[in-house]
This record gives C-alpha cells, structure tokens and sequence, in this order.
C-alpha cells in the first residue's frame, strides 16, 4: 500500500510526516493572518488539490477534517473518472466552523464513509446533516510512551516559582477563545479566587486573539486577580507543566473528543467540566465532576470538592483516570485506524 499526503495548511509537521510517508506536498506553508490573503491562499490552492489527485490516482481518499470543503467538493467532482472512495475523519461540530457553515454541512454528504471520534457526532450526523452511509468510531488517541518521556523534563523557572506560591492548581490547555470558554474561565477564575488566596490558575497555551487576552487580564485586574495567572505560551510539550496541575479545567461551549481530558487523565490528572455533548465519549462513565451546562457556581465547587479529597479518594480517581485512558492509547487506535482503511479498500 502506498500512502501520498497532500497538507493544505501549514508545514510544521512536514519532517515528521516524511518519515512515514512515500509521498508528500505541502501547498501553503505559511497561512497569512489577514482574513482576505488567507481565504485567495484556500482558493488558489483548488488547482494544486486536482493536480495531486490526478497524480496520484488513488483507491481511497481520506480527507482529515470535516472543514475542508475544498478537499471534499474536488474529490467529488473527481471521482467519477477515477473510482475511489471518499473517507471523512470528522473531529468537529458545526458550531467550530469558522466560516460559510451551511456550506460545509452540506459537504459532508459527499463523502462514501464518516469516521468520527464521538458517539454524539453519530446522532449529529444522522438527525442533522441526514448523513445516512456508514459512520465508523474511532476517538482520539494518546501515546503513552511519548507523555512518558515529556514527563521528565522541567518548565522554565518562572513557572516553578509562580506555583510554589499556591496550594493549589487549576489549568485551561489549548488556544483560548469563545468556543473554549474564554468567558466562562474568568468567571470561574473571580468566583474562586476571591474567595481562595491559595488557588493559581495557569493557561497551558496562549489565545487565539491579542485583543481578548488584553480583555481577559483586564477584567482580571478588576478583582486584583491578574497576577494569580500564569500563560505559558503554545507548547510542544505540555506534560512539563501538566505534571505540576491539581485540576484540569475545561470551560469550553463544544468538544467533539476532548484532548485536553485525555491528556490529563493520561498522567492521572481529575478534570472538571461543563456536562456538554462529546466529553462522555471521554471520560469514565458516570464521571461526577461535571457540572451543568454553564453553571459556573457548580463548576466551581466541584473544583473545590477535588481539592478537599482525602488522599485516598484522590488516588483512587487518579487511578480510575490513567486505566480509563488507556483504552485511548495510540497502539490500539492506529490499528483499529488501519483496519478500517483496509478493509473499506477491499471493498472497493
């Protein structure tokens, strides 16, 4: 079997992919952040997309992002002439569509097969976007191995003395914005930390907007809590700082599979959570640290209530979690990956 990659965006991880792949092009290495640049970047990059098809003639296409229209439509419109199937891996909901929704939902009904990474995407799928073919769960996958060795190593000194300060730690991973809760954070940040001098509060990423970051430490300042804040900028390895953390804390609106969660539970770390579709498909079942849709008064005291444990009961659910994640681990997702290419080929 021969594997081509086509990257659309970005070429950060070009090297990695060479290592592993017969054939690869990345058109746009470096996708410009003015908003028109980039969307004649996504249109001009439509004839590269035919080119690479024609190419390669595949048996299977499998397209890595349900946002990608122009993948989609181009292999539709090129199907009839070569005769392979179209795979869609689907990470998201519409609501993390950036732009032109409608469009992209509809789009989805082009492809032959959907693999998806959570049981609430199969009723989405089907109620929704009318998507009646075969639909396949394959959730996200963690590399235990790898979180092994990303474990030893030690953040910068900055860090290390913010932390000794408090008590206890509560973290945000990822980009910060509206999807993720950038709002819900800061009020959950003010109701607790008015009330709790020995709790800090780390955000393992950075935000998606310098402006919203200006108007999050602003209303921080409000309440004399900006300096309870710690930003460690986007991260290749995030286990650095994980290890230090007490609690996870994920604010946002809409998670597909959340990643932030699996990493966490991966080293044993208790997360708190919003009860939102696509985080039962991550954690254990009947997880009691998730609090109701946008409360932000519950979400806090289930903060709390992880931080007054007792030292068994906290290794007891720290247990729970590391087992948990491992039914998530990349040996037995990548296989069951692979199977399924295989045998949608054969049936091709």
């Amino acid at each position: 079997m021969e594997i081509s990659l086509l990257g659309l965006r970005n070429n950060d991880l070009e090297n990695e992919f060479k290592k592993y792949i017969d054939k690869s092009e990345i058109i746009v290495p470096n996708p410009s952040k003015n908003n028109f640049i980039d969307l004649m970047q996504r249109i001009l990059a439509i004839p590269s997309i035919i080119k690479f098809v024609i190419k390669v003639q595949p048996n299977v296409i499998l397209i890595n992002s349900a946002a990608n229209s122009r993948a989609l439509l181009v292999s539709k419109l090129l199907q009839k002439f070569f005769s392979y199937r179209i795979i869609l891996y689907i990470h998201e909901f519409e609501e993390t569509f950036r732009a032109f929704r409608f469009l992209r939902k509809k789009t989805l009904l082009l492809a032959d097969k959907a693999l998806i990474v959570s049981y609430d995407q199969y009723h989405w799928l089907r109620k929704e976007i009318k998507f009646l073919k075969n639909v396949t769960l394959v959730p996200n996958a963690i590399d235990n191995k790898r979180i092994k060795e990303c474990t030893k190593y030690e953040p910068e000194e900055n860090f290390l003395n913010f932390k000794n300060k408090y008590k206890f730690l509560i973290a945000n991973i990822g980009m910060m914005n509206y999807i993720k809760g950038l709002d819900f954070f800061i009020k959950i940040i003010t109701y607790l930390g008015n009330q709790n001098q020995d709790l800090g509060f780390l955000i393992i990423g950075d935000f998606a907007n310098m402006s919203e970051k200006k108007t999050f430490f602003k209303s921080l300042e409000n309440h004399n809590l900006d300096r309870r804040v710690y930003i460690t900028g986007f991260q290749n390895n995030i286990f650095k700082y994980l290890k230090y953390v007490d609690v996870t804390a994920i604010t946002s609106r809409s998670e597909t599979f959340s990643r932030a969660a699996l990493e966490s539970m991966a080293i044993g770390k208790p997360v708190v959570a919003f009860n939102i579709k696509g985080l039962k498909s991550t954690l254990p079942t009947g997880y009691p640290y998730l609090a109701k849709y946008f409360d932000i008064a519950e979400f806090s005291k289930h903060v709390l209530n992880i931080k007054n444990l007792n030292s068994e009961d906290l290794n007891i659910l720290q247990n729970e979690l590391i087992m948990h994640s491992r039914k998530f681990d990349i040996e037995i997702i990548s296989k069951k990956f692979w199977n399924i290419l295989v045998e949608y080929m054969k049936d091709s």
